[in-house]
C-alpha cells in the first residue's frame, strides 16, 4: 500500500520512493543497497535508494549525527566527496537528522577526469535544498514539487530547485503589497492605496519612500523573529509580530508596530518607558544602526507630542492580515545562503533585494536617486564571493609562505579533499596567525593592483 507524501512529516524512506516514481522523476527505478562511509564522515549511515536515466539524476539517503542540522557547509561537503568517490554527478539526497525536520537537496556538479579517471575535485558544485518536516512552511516546495508534476530533464528538475524562482515568487507577493499600499498599477490590477498621510494625499513620493521603510523594517524584525536564544526564545515573539498579533491588537501600526520601531528598537534599555521596559518587551534589543530611527515623514514625534497618531498616519489591519499571511507561508533562515549551499528558504540577503528593487518601484528620477544616496545596490553573491577569495588569496600569498595553489584549494569549494595540495602543520599556524590580524583595509588596499580582475568578474 503506497504512503502519502506529505511535505510537513517526518522523514518517510518509503513515502519519498513512492513520490519519486508517482510524482516527480518520469522513469525512477528503485535500487537499494548501502554506501560505505569514509573515515571522520559527519554521516551516521548512508543509503543509495535508485537512479532515473532521463534526468541522470542518482536518489540517496544521508542520516546524519543530530549536530549536523546546524553544519550545513560540513554536511554538504561529505556529501560531495561520497558523491565524486562513487563517479555521481547529480543526486537529489534526502538528509534526516533524527529530528522531525529534515531537507531535500539537489546537488549538482562537473566531474573532472584525467585519461578516464575521475580526479579528485568537482566543477561548480551546487546544493540546493527544500526545508520539509515539523513546521516547515511547504507552500513554495508543494507548488514546484508536487503541484507542477513530473520532470523531464535535469534541466527541468533545477528548475524546481531554484532559489532564484523561489525569490522573484517572494518578491513579486511583496512588491503586490507595496502598491496595494501606495496605490497604483500591478499587472492587470489597479489599487487605489491604503495609506493615508494627513496632508499629503497627493504626495505620492512620500507615501512610497514611506511604505519602502515600513516593508523594510517589518522584514528585518520578521529575521529576529527567527532568530533564538540558546533557550529558544526568540527576539521578537509571536505576541508582536504574526497574523494572530494583528488580529489581537486594534489599530496594528500604532497599537505595536511604532513603539516596536522607535520605543524599543530604537532605544536603550535604561531610556525606555513603561511599559516598554519590562514583561515581553524585555528581551527585544536596542539596535543602533539607523533603520529604526524616526524619520521626519514618519509623523512620529509630532504624534508622541499630540496625542493625534490616528490623524497622521492610516493603514488597515487588512493590510497587515494579507502581508503576515504571506510572510508566514515562507521558510525564513537567519542563515544567509552562500554561492555553494543554498537553502530554498528567504535567507536575510533578501532584505537588500527588497529595499533595493522598491526603490526602483518609485518613479525613475526619484527611484534613482533614492538608489544613489542610500548606496542601495545588489551585488549577486557570486561576485561578492570571488572579490572576497581573490582578496583573501592575495593577502595570504603576502603574509604567509603558503603556494597558490594550496591556498586556491583551502579558499575555493568542490577543489579535492586537500589532499593534492596538503597544508602542512605550520602552513595551518602561519595561515591562523595571518587571518588572525587581518583588517578589511590591510586587505583591500594592497589589493587594488588585482581591480580589474573584479571589474572583468562584474562584467
Amino acid at each position: 500500500m503506497k504512503k502519502t507524501f506529505e511535505l510537513n512529516k517526518p522523514y518517510d524512506k518509503w513515502s519519498l520512493i513512492d513520490y519519486l516514481e508517482d510524482i516527480l522523476l518520469p522513469d525512477f527505478i528503485y535500487d537499494e543497497r548501502p554506501i560505505e562511509l569514509p573515515e571522520n564522515s559527519c554521516f551516521l549511515e548512508m543509503n543509495y535508494l535508485g537512479s532515473s536515466s532521463a534526468t541522470e539524476i542518482s536518489v540517496l539517503e544521508a542520516i546524519c549525527d543530530e549536530s549536523a542540522s546546524g553544519r550545513r557547509i560540513t554536511t554538504t561537503q561529505n556529501a560531495f566527496r561520497i558523491l565524486r568517490q562513487h563517479g555521481i554527478s547529480n543526486a537529489i539526497v534526502a538528509f534526516t537528522y533524527g529530528t522531525d525536520q529534515w531537507r531535500l537537496s539537489l546537488l549538482t556538479s562537473t566531474l573532472e577526469f584525467v585519461e578516464g579517471v575521475i580526479v579528485s575535485r568537482q566543477s561548480n558544485p551546487r546544493r540546493y535544498s527544500y526545508l520539509l518536516g515539523a513546521n516547515a512552511k511547504t507552500r513554495t516546495p508543494y507548488k514546484y514539487l508536487i503541484e507542477q508534476g513530473k520532470v523531464d530533464s535535469l534541466e527541468s528538475l533545477r528548475g524546481r530547485f531554484s532559489v532564484e524562482v523561489v525569490n522573484k515568487q517572494f518578491y513579486d507577493e511583496i512588491a503586490k503589497h507595496f502598491t496595494e499600499l501606495v496605490g497604483g498599477e500591478r499587472g492587470d490590477q489597479k489599487f487605489e492605496g491604503l495609506l493615508k498621510i494627513q496632508g499629503n494625499e497627493e504626495a505620492s513620493v512620500n507615501k512610497q519612500e514611506f511604505a519602502v521603510r515600513l516593508i523594510g523594517r517589518i522584514m528585518f524584525c520578521w529575521f529576529l523573529k527567527e532568530k533564538k536564544s540558546t533557550q529558544g526564545q526568540p527576539i521578537i515573539s509571536e505576541a508582536l509580530l504574526s497574523r494572530e498579533a494583528v488580529q489581537n491588537n486594534p489599530d496594528y501600526y500604532h497599537s505595536i508596530l511604532e513603539p516596536l520601531f522607535f520605543e524599543l528598537l530604537n532605544t536603550r534599555h535604561r531610556r525606555r518607558v513603561k511599559p516598554y521596559s519590562e514583561g515581553r518587551y524585555g528581551q527585544i534589543p536596542y539596535l543602533n544602526g539607523g533603520l529604526f530611527s524616526p524619520q521626519k515623514d514618519d509623523y512620529y514625534y509630532p504624534i508622541a507630542k499630540n496625542g493625534d497618531a490616528k490623524n497622521y498616519v492610516s493603514i488597515s489591519d487588512a493590510w497587515f492580515n494579507s502581508l503576515f499571511d504571506v510572510l508566514e507561508s515562507y521558510n525564513f533562515t537567519v542563515d544567509e545562503n552562500t554561492s555553494y549551499d543554498i537553502d530554498l528558504s528567504i535567507d536575510p540577503e533578501m532584505l537588500g533585494r527588497i529595499f533595493e528593487n522598491l526603490l526602483a518601484e518609485i518613479n525613475p528620477e526619484t527611484g534613482e536617486s533614492a538608489k544613489k544616496s542610500t548606496g542601495s545596490f545588489y551585488t549577486p553573491r557570486d561576485v561578492v564571493d570571488y572579490m572576497v577569495d581573490t582578496s583573501l588569496r592575495y593577502y595570504l600569498l603576502n603574509h604567509t609562505a603558503v603556494s597558490e595553489e594550496s591556498l586556491e584549494q583551502l579558499l575555493s569549494y568542490g577543489k579535492g579533499d586537500g589532499l593534492e595540495f596538503a597544508l602542512t602543520e605550520s602552513e595551518e599556524v602561519d595561515i591562523v596567525e595571518a587571518l588572525s590580524s587581518l583588517t578589511i583595509l590591510e586587505m583591500i588596499i594592497p589589493k587594488l593592483i588585482q581591480f580589474n580582475d573584479c571589474k572583468r568578474a562584474v562584467a
